[in-house]
């Protein structure tokens, strides 16, 4: 059966991402191809006429992109390679590392974390769940920052602080969905996973401020102009708000005491390295408007639904994950089951990498 579901999974999003791959031009991946091509050509991807034109050539087939560049500099950096092939090989290219990372970061994700069924069972879920779907249609980056949390949290328990700093800036290609965990991991861990994330950081955030020296304006007064306080569509407390005809700041509220709330039903104990890494990822989409729904709110919501109702999926996950770790904590013959290469090291282990 685990064959069986895993192989009509990977047939179903391989169509899926050949229909993409057949209508490049309007995928969300042409937004980052023209800015890792305009990066390797010396121009400005957050110029607006520059921008302009490359993606308006044809009004009729203008993809989903804002008006300039929206992403770290970085993240058109990193695009560079893939910009040197042709756009629909490119974007094939790209479905097959986004492939890769879904895989890669179930197996990583397993051995981080020993579950009920392991991989047979997690593999299946992520493969059919609607997120897998969207980011397969839209050639998006959520695989990727999926990938690069189960390298971090696989890193962290085993106690690898510098192949952990390399899998924190994998995170970097999206930072606006996690940003508690990018802040939080640091301040939070050993010395030398913080030292190992500055410098790292600060070498990625060098090279990108020498080509594009104003990047990061930019990029604020792109993310400030979007108003997605207001958007009624969002997957945040604050467009469920406005749904039900309240103002959005109580909505902005709400997300602060859901966090809060979240922050007061953890355990009280140290938090392990993968138990971080779910805590912070889970806590940022409490107040980031990318929650993505399970197939039933989709259906829901071509009969109605408000899509707001997104947001009930962070705000289930995050009972969820306190539940899990209360439970887990309440019962220490599980953590003496694992095997050793897995436990948390102790106080004198971690300073004496």
């Amino acid at each position: 059966m685990f064959a069986g579901l895993v192989a009509c999974a990977i047939l179903l999003l391989v169509g899926r991402a050949a229909v993409t791959v057949r209508d490049a031009e309007l995928s969300d991946f042409r937004c980052f191809y023209e800015g890792g091509r305009l990066v390797r050509l010396g121009l400005d991807p957050y110029d607006r006429a520059t921008w302009a034109s490359v993606l308006e050539a044809d009004p009729e087939r203008h993809p989903p992109c804002a008006e300039t560049f929206y992403y770290p500099l970085w993240t058109a950096m990193a695009m560079v390679p893939l910009s040197v092939l042709p756009e629909p090989a490119a974007l094939a290219a790209w479905e097959v590392v986004l492939f890769g990372c879904l895989l890669g970061g179930v197996a990583l994700l397993a051995r981080a974390w020993p579950m009920l069924g392991g991989h047979k069972l997690l593999l299946p879920i992520l493969l059919w769940s609607q997120p897998t779907f969207s980011a397969i249609a839209n050639a998006q980056l959520g695989p990727v920052v999926f990938f690069g949390l189960a390298s971090l949290a696989l890193a962290l328990e085993r106690g690898r602080e510098r192949a952990a700093a390399v899998a924190w800036c994998i995170l970097l290609i999206k930072p606006n969905i996690i940003p508690l965990a990018l802040i939080g991991l640091p301040l939070l861990r050993s010395r030398r996973f913080a030292i190992a994330v500055v410098a790292l950081g600060s070498l990625i955030l060098l090279a990108s401020l020498a080509l594009v020296p104003s990047w990061p304006l930019d990029v604020l007064r792109v993310i400030f102009g979007q108003q997605l306080l207001v958007d009624r569509d969002l997957g945040t407390l604050s467009a469920l708000a406005i749904v039900l005809g309240l103002p959005s700041f109580v909505g902005m509220l709400a997300a602060v005491l859901a966090l809060v709330g979240f922050v007061a039903l953890l355990p009280r104990r140290p938090l392990r390295g993968r138990e971080l890494v779910a805590v912070l990822a889970v806590a940022s989409f409490l107040i980031t408007p990318y929650a993505r729904p399970p197939w039933v709110i989709t259906v829901l919501s071509l009969v109605g639904a408000p899509l707001a109702a997104h947001v009930l999926i962070p705000i289930a996950t995050a009972a969820l994950t306190a539940y899990a770790l209360r439970k887990l904590g309440s019962d220490p013959a599980k953590l003496i089951a694992e095997p050793a290469s897995l436990r948390r090291p102790s106080t004198r282990e971690r300073t004496s990498r």
